[in-house]
């Protein structure tokens, strides 16, 4: 079987995939979106000789490729685990077969993948896209199709347009909002007075959400926003809106974009004579770049979907050890996003005993599986095809001496808050 290469940046993905399509063993289906590439999950045993085919669709080149090749490496490994493990037992053992599609971070070009993995493929369902608005481009084609999509995304639309075959294996950003403001309930509980909290977001969608959310619920739980500033995403001079939450008295600075900026504001705010601290989402800090930046990261907060350390989840461990012996890196969010992802799709079919697309959507709308590394012990998904409970998918890690340690809740924590 031939494996994904992890990458770092878009030039890396871009070779990732020309390695993956011209690999020993592959059979390109001739997709037009760079995907339909089949594998098999290695080492397989023996079973019924059925052949289960299962869409990857997610971001292997482009922008977002740092978070789509670890959803889709994630997903391969939950398909190579399923196999190890006696394939689909319910049905005698049946082998999950992955073919890929790469959506190159466009929605369009995720539309196209849908519609070649759902023509021509032939697949039984679609985990993918890692992204909400590539997840958007894809979704009514596999409602047209009348095959089950489960992809991840912030956006709430992805479940709210009245789809029946589309499923959101993601976290929503009001989840990740209220997530942080009962953690800062709880640490105010412990002691400290962390009472004024500034904003800083890029100004696009995802940032001016998480914006307005936290402005809404700050307050109403007894906190005062102090500051809350856009800016444009990737700009290098982040310093003056920093400067200015600090000035209003912030104490925790949210810096509401993706992880270059992130990066650009913790620099600012080394730079102040202020004990602020900073936090952001999941993707944004939970990334190497972010941990080797050393004393200047130090201390920041994530509010994750999945910690690469939790105490009290079985699975997590050797999760990780495989992934590591494969993919030759350590496990992100998105990479376990996407291992769950598959393991609900392998949870349906035990339960469906079908591989018809209409009876693993039957089977997603009742089935409660236990994937052994979540935040929550067990997910399903909701009417409208949302992972539930999503009060319970969110966790606060934080940087400490350059390992993020989750310190939010209790039942998971491996480590406890530290104020700077």
């Amino acid at each position: 079987m031939e494996k994904f290469k992890p990458i770092v940046g878009t030039a890396l993905a871009v070779l990732a995939v020309l390695a993956f399509a011209t690999g020993c063993g592959s059979s390109d289906s001739g997709s037009s979106s760079g995907g339909g590439t089949s594998t098999s999950g290695s080492g397989e045993s023996e079973g019924s000789g059925e052949s289960i085919p299962v869409g990857v669709l997610s971001s292997l080149s482009g922008e977002v490729a740092p978070n789509g090749m670890p959803f889709a490496q994630g997903a391969q490994l939950g398909a190579e685990t399923v196999n190890k493990e006696g394939g689909i037992k319910a049905m005698e053992g049946a082998q999950i077969d992955v073919t890929t599609s790469d959506d190159k971070s466009d929605p369009e070009a995720a539309r196209q993948g849908a519609l070649d993995l759902t023509g021509s493929d032939g697949v039984s369902a679609i985990v993918g896209p890692d992204g909400s608005g590539t997840c958007l481009g894809a979704a009514p084609v596999a409602e047209q199709n009348q095959v089950p999509l489960l992809c991840s995304g912030t956006d709430p639309t992805i479940t709210s347009e009245g789809y029946e075959f589309v499923y959101n294996v993601g976290t929503l950003s009001i989840a990740f909002s209220e997530t942080l403001i009962r953690f800062l309930e709880e640490v105010n509980k412990g002691g400290e007075e962390i009472t004024k909290i500034g904003i800083i977001h890029e100004d696009g969608p995802y940032g001016s959400t998480f914006g307005e959310q936290l402005s809404s619920l700050a307050p109403k739980a007894g906190f005062e926003v102090v500051s809350n500033l856009s800016f444009s995403a990737g700009d290098p001079n982040l310093k003056p809106l920093v400067t200015r939450a600090a000035d209003a008295g912030a104490q925790l600075l949210f810096v509401g974009s993706f992880s270059p900026d992130v990066i650009t504001a913790l620099k600012a705010v080394t730079t102040l004579d202020s004990n602020m601290l900073v936090a952001s989402i999941s993707g944004s800090v939970l990334v190497p770049t972010v941990a080797e930046l050393g004393d200047v990261s130090n201390g920041v907060l994530a509010i994750a979907n999945w910690n690469i350390a939790m105490n009290n989840r079985p699975d997590l461990a050797s999760f990780t050890k495989e992934y590591e012996a494969e993919f030759g890196e350590a496990p992100t969010a998105d990479a376990a996003t996407g291992y769950m992802a598959m393991k609900s799709v392998a949870a349906a079919l035990e339960q469906a005993q079908s591989s018809e697309p209409a009876d693993i959507k039957a089977a997603l709308d009742e089935v409660e599986a236990e994937i052994g590394i979540t935040p929550a012990p067990k997910i399903n998904y909701d009417e409208e095809g949302l992972l539930q409970p999503q009060e319970e998918t969110t966790v606060v890690a934080q940087l400490q001496n350059g390992k993020f340690e989750t310190i939010y809740p209790a039942e998971v924590a491996t480590g406890k808050f530290k104020a700077k």
